[in-house]
């Protein structure tokens, strides 16, 4: 009888051991979820014509600032199946941080779409964190914009 009481506890043991760990795991992957979209890029609208100006307010809810780069800033990608970056001529600014957004503020941005495709888009923001304004511009992380559709 004892020994039916002594698997039935350690059965239970595991079974409290295993959801412990689902649970741990849940939470883990909720917390770097959260973490990698602590900056938000919303557009002021969900469906842009072709020659409408686009505009896009960047929250930073993370506890460094970012920088941008004027040869980042603006990049459209496009679902064709999978996202693909429209190709772009190569930038003939600086490549240095020339806007910053510090912790928990937010900046909007104007962009004219033209030379695009119609279809399903979404602005691609590589990001410098905790640049100076003047550094060289390097990617620390790349940051997303909700979907958007542009039609002829």
């Amino acid at each position: 009888m004892t020994d039916v009481i002594s698997k039935a506890v350690n059965k239970g043991i595991i079974i409290i051991i295993l959801v412990l760990l689902i649970l741990v795991l849940i939470f883990a992957f909720l917390l770097k979820t959260s973490q990698s979209q602590e900056v938000i890029i919303t557009t002021d609208k969900t469906e842009y014509g072709l020659n409408e100006v686009l505009t896009i307010t960047v929250k930073n809810n993370l506890t460094d600032s970012i920088c941008l780069s004027p040869c980042s800033l603006g990049l459209l990608e496009k679902k064709n199946g999978q996202w693909e970056i429209y190709d772009y001529e190569e930038c003939k600014k600086p490549d240095e941080c020339l806007e910053r957004i510090e912790p928990k503020q937010a900046k909007s941005f104007e962009f004219d779409i033209y030379a695009t495709e119609p279809g399903l888009h979404r602005m691609v923001l590589p990001s410098c964190i905790n640049c100076q304004l003047g550094d060289d511009f390097r990617e620390d992380e790349r940051f997303y914009s909700n979907e958007f559709t542009i039609s002829r």
